[in-house]
């Protein structure tokens, strides 16, 4: 098998690529002057504790939830938000409003909660238990939370 010197080929099938051709380039940067391995990483804030699984804005600021804890990313260290939950999956959506964009979550286990200006609080919301809703999405300036 030749090597990919002819660069990544996402528009073919299979059957009509070329010698050359690369079906994906995981970790590899295409320059002018040949492929080249991406180069390392590097730590935008320390101090969390456990795998980040959730990444949310409000547009104003960055949180990373772990499955206990939602932190404060925006700047170094890390500043948790919200302690002792359950689960780091979350759904979430920011909402504009005529005061700003709180940014609402949940998880199917934790029920809904919301960020506004970087206060975080958990919804009150009657005729269903909050624990089960799983999804948030917005559409045409209104919010909806799934089941």
């Amino acid at each position: 098998m030749a090597p990919p010197v002819r660069g990544w080929n996402a528009r073919d099938p299979l059957t009509m690529m070329k010698d050359g051709d690369a079906l994906f380039l995981d970790n590899v940067v295409v320059r002018p002057d040949g492929m080249h391995v991406r180069q390392g990483r590097t730590s935008h804030v320390t101090g969390l504790t456990g795998n980040v699984q959730t990444l949310m804005t409000d547009g104003t600021k960055i949180y990373a939830a772990t499955p206990t804890i939602i932190y404060d990313v925006t700047t170094s260290p890390a500043v948790a938000s919200v302690t002792g939950l359950k689960n780091g999956f979350w759904s979430w959506a920011p909402l504009t409003n005529k005061r700003g964009a709180p940014l609402i979550a949940c998880n199917g286990v934790d029920g809904v909660r919301y960020c506004f200006e970087g206060t975080w609080a958990t919804s009150t919301i009657t005729g269903v238990d909050t624990s089960e809703l799983v999804a948030v999405c917005t559409h045409q300036i209104q919010g909806f939370i799934a089941e």
